[in-house]
């Protein structure tokens, strides 16, 4: 505990901590929050939901190396400054809501990508500063971003998208589905006879009562 009291009275610590928790925390947050937002802001299904949220963290997983890569050539302060700035204006124009989901799509990749490249410039940092704690200076960083993750879906959440109400939402849908539950054939409520109700006799049945 003494090491660890050492480098808590570092500010470059705290620095470094501060940065991973919107690097990483912001990365990982948004990952659990974006199917919501898909669905609710745009009504896709979850599968399409989940499809997007997948191409955004797969590109923002790919992109951290790249970030390390180019911190290592014009230092890791000059990125996360980029990066920040861009990561701000995206989220910016994703809450003004106006854009279509494809174009929303297109808009987080590019906010992923460069939160997935800030994390790999953070840790570019570490060793400059901190070459004789790297592991305890790493692990403080990573318990600070990772704390960081469960703030943001709360704090970008709206009554009306929130994790809770989306949760309420789906779990009335299945529970109604549940109550109800297979429903009975096309045509079985025509008086069809059960041998005989499947859903290739739906259509012959649909035409005999037009003509009759």
């Amino acid at each position: 505990m003494a090491e660890y009291n050492r480098l808590l009275g570092v500010s470059d610590a705290w620095w470094l901590m501060f940065f991973d928790s919107v690097s990483f925390g912001g990365f990982v947050g948004l990952t659990s929050f974006l199917p919501i937002y898909f669905h609710g802001q745009y009504d896709l299904s979850p599968v399409n939901a989940g499809y997007f949220t997948a191409a955004c963290v797969y590109a923002g997983s790919f992109a951290r190396p790249f970030g390390g890569a180019l911190a290592d050539r014009i230092g890791g302060t000059r990125v996360l400054m980029v990066i920040y700035a861009v990561v701000a204006v995206i989220l910016f124009a994703i809450a003004q809501g106006s854009s279509p989901a494809a174009g929303a799509l297109i808009v987080l990749l590019v906010g992923m990508i460069a939160l997935g490249m800030g994390n790999g410039a953070v840790f570019q940092l570490v060793p400059q500063r901190f070459a004789r704690d790297v592991g305890l200076i790493t692990g403080l960083v990573g318990m600070t971003g990772g704390s960081a993750v469960s703030r943001l879906p709360r704090a970008s959440a709206t009554p009306s998208n929130s994790p809770e109400a989306t949760d309420r939402a789906l779990r009335s849908s299945l529970f109604s589905r549940w109550r109800r539950g297979p429903g009975p054939p096309p045509c079985a409520s025509a008086g069809v006879r059960a041998p005989r109700c499947s859903p290739a006799h739906a259509p012959d049945l649909k035409e005999q009562q037009e003509h009759d």
